[in-house]
């Protein structure tokens, strides 16, 4: 195989990988089958519980997935008969999908064992398949077929074998391996398209657009077209003032937990912002904090890719001074892009909303009690999700840019041992908390908003000089908690060892010739003694 390098790609990896193991397939009646079973589909959002439909030379067929004690099969049902794809391969293999083309149908997943990953496929034409191992891959998102004179030439899927997702190109007929875009970044999406022998990959990321286009004949490959995603890629600019409206927003930013999705015997319909954190906060700080405003920014079904694609236009539209953050449930059962990936995606939500001075607080997620919680690859995603989420907060401390964070976890799991987490979440399906769950979120997140220190003062300008008198005034603060204003000020601006309190943002100082100058600074103070930082000092003037 041979590429064409364009401008800023580099050279892809060509590898060789093991042959594919032999497939058993076992065939047996399908019995109640459905009474324990969870299929995959290719682009799951939130849950994915639905079979894979299609059909194969007129007969419809049924994919799913199907847990044992060991793990987990592929299976694959035709008019009442089951046979078992992934007869001989060890762990947990998922995310079924049918590719079509022309008249054959080929069959891929996912396989995950012992922390690796590796792909399924056969070929419902030939039977031609097995399991293919081309590297020590971790992640391997469900593959797509590219076919070559009407048989499946190669596998393109999006994998991680270092700390980030690329497009890899893994080619049947010659057992090789290419990695298509070999980024330092991760790429998020990928599409196929064909025209003729060749194949086009689109490829996106969180600000680019990439296209390679791959020879059916040779697999030469070259990077036909790119671009950028402004709207994306450009970060807003940090605001200096907002409205006293504004000053006590905080924006909750997160998936269907919360936007307020919850499945309870007693309540109607699944919608239920009224009980949901955004809104339970709200009350829990009326009597200490003051007017609060939330903005729920919840979108049910979104993995973190999908908040990251959108959070520069929801911070435009949405001026704030609080960020909550609470996401990435759905990248731990979706299997679209790796957690490596999905904390690239936090970190630039993050970043977007201390590019504005907002303050942050992030959450790990809680745990689930539904289906998937018995699969190993998914309770591993939520471990290494949360264990990223409090890395991240760890990894802005120490470049001076420290965010907040809860563990809203740990918080769950430690409810009323031993299973009391589960009381937590709600009553049908399992994973959205519950209306407890829900208070317990809210509960976290409250003190974490009351310890942020009042905004610094700003705009200290004169505004009446009569004799010795000079008067001072300074844009006010005017967040809930707001308490008093701390000025230090002395005769030196090294040395500023004398202080007073105002309840207004206005201050007078008497000045007399004979005296040394004046000099000041202006700290805001809340009512839990929370402070910002001083302003600059100023002088007040005065001469000797």
């Amino acid at each position: 195989m041979e590429r064409e390098d364009g401008n800023e790609i580099d050279s892809p990896s060509r590898l060789e990988y093991n042959q594919p193991m032999a497939v058993n397939h076992k065939s047996v009646p399908c019995i109640a089958v459905l009474t324990f079973l969870l299929a995959f589909s290719l682009f799951a959002q939130e849950e994915g519980l639905q079979p894979v439909v299609f059909r194969f030379r007129g007969a419809l067929h049924l994919l799913y997935v199907q847990k044992t004690s060991l793990g987990a099969d592929v299976m694959l049902e035709k008019d009442g008969q089951c046979t078992t794809l992934s007869s001989d391969m060890d762990g947990e293999n998922i995310c079924p999908a049918a590719w079509e083309f022309g008249e054959d149908t080929v069959i891929t997943w996912v396989n995950y064992r012992s922390g690796e990953a590796a792909i399924g496929w056969r070929s419902m034409q030939s039977g031609a398949g097995g399991l293919e191992r081309p590297e020590k891959f971790k992640f391997i998102s469900t593959p797509q077929v590219f076919f070559t004179d009407g048989f499946p030439r190669a596998l393109v899927f999006l994998g991680n074998r270092s700390d980030n997702d690329d497009v890899f190109l893994l080619d049947l007929s010659h057992k090789t391996l290419l990695n298509i875009s070999d980024t330092p970044y991760s790429e998020k999406r990928f599409s196929l398209s064909e025209s003729g022998e060749t194949l086009k990959i689109e490829t996106e990321s969180l600000d680019r657009v990439v296209v390679y286009s791959v020879s059916g004949e040779t697999l030469r490959v070259s990077a036909v077209g790119r671009g950028r995603v402004p709207f994306r890629e450009e970060a807003l600019a940090p605001r200096s003032a907002v409205s006293c409206d504004a000053t006590n927003t905080y924006l909750a930013f997160g998936d269907s937990i919360t936007w307020g999705k919850m499945r309870m015997n007693n309540l109607s319909g699944e919608y239920h912002p009224e009980l949901a954190y955004p809104a339970l906060i709200q009350s829990l700080i009326k009597d200490s904090y003051g007017p609060s405003f939330p903005v729920n920014l919840g979108v049910p079904g979104e993995t973190t890719t999908d908040g990251a694609m959108r959070i520069t236009t929801d911070l435009a539209k949405n001026p704030a001074k609080y960020f909550l953050l609470m996401m990435g449930t759905n990248d731990c059962v979706s299997n679209q892009f790796s957690i490596d990936s999905s904390m690239e995606n936090l970190k630039y939500i993050v970043d977007r909303a201390l590019g504005l001075n907002l303050d942050v607080i992030i959450s790990t997620i809680p745990p689930r009690k539904d289906s998937f919680n018995q699969f190993e690859y998914v309770r591993n995603n939520i471990q290494s999700l949360n264990a990223g989420i409090q890395n991240l907060v760890f990894q802005k401390f120490l470049v001076r840019q420290p965010i907040l964070s809860i563990d809203t976890h740990q918080a769950f799991m430690a409810y009323n041992p031993p299973d009391g987490w589960k009381t937590l979440l709600e009553d049908i399906v399992g994973n959205h908390p519950s209306p407890t769950g829900q208070q317990v979120i809210a509960g976290l997140f409250s003190p974490m908003l009351l310890s942020f220190a009042p905004a610094v003062p700003s705009g200290i300008e004169l505004v009446n000089a009569s004799g010795n008198q000079k008067t001072f005034q300074w844009s006010g603060n005017c967040e809930s908690d707001f308490g008093f204003y701390q000025i230090e000020f002395g005769f030196s601006p090294d040395r500023l060892n004398r202080s007073v309190t105002v309840a207004e943002s206005r201050f007078t100082f008497s000045t007399f010739p004979f005296l040394p100058g004046i000099y000041f600074r202006v700290q805001a103070v809340d009512r839990f003694e929370n402070r910002s930082d001083f302003t600059q000092v100023v002088s007040a003037g005065s001469e000797k």
